[in-house]
């Protein structure tokens, strides 16, 4: 048994429903944090949350996604010390049902989509703090 699962901390139940389709167009609300829940994202200070250039980071790679992902919009978008709230929406792209070109055809999924945010705002994250590879 790993560590984790041996911490005080209890064991989260999978939030993921056996056999759906995470490509189908509908809006998917996630969160995702930072590693070991370190508050690298910025601050709260008198009520306002102040992000740090880690979380600034994060909030540019969120808005760029669109930029990667045919058929991704962005809704609701929250930044906090150690943990980060979005909605991502898959739309159908214009001409669905026809078929679509080889370079068009490959469907998004939205673990490939937080993948990507994950792996887009880590890198530069590391790379502000000189810190190549290490989780954050």
């Amino acid at each position: 048994m790993n560590e984790k699962a041996t911490s005080d901390r209890p064991r989260r139940q999978p939030l993921r429903f056996r056999g759906f389709d995470y490509s189908s167009p509908g809006a998917y609300f996630v969160t995702v944090c930072t590693h070991d829940r370190e508050c690298t994202l910025g601050d709260v200070i008198e009520g306002s949350f102040r992000p740090s250039a880690a979380g600034k980071i994060v909030r540019e790679c969120w808005y760029e996604l669109p930029y990667h992902y045919a058929g991704l919009v962005l809704d609701a978008f929250a930044i906090m010390p150690n943990h980060v709230h979005g909605v991502f929406v898959f739309v159908d792209p214009v001409g669905v049902g026809l078929k679509l070109a080889p370079t068009t055809a490959r469907r998004r999924t939205l673990s490939e989509v937080v993948r990507a945010f994950k792996t887009f705002s880590g890198r530069r994250i590391n790379e502000l703090r000189g810190t190549p590879g290490v989780a954050v």
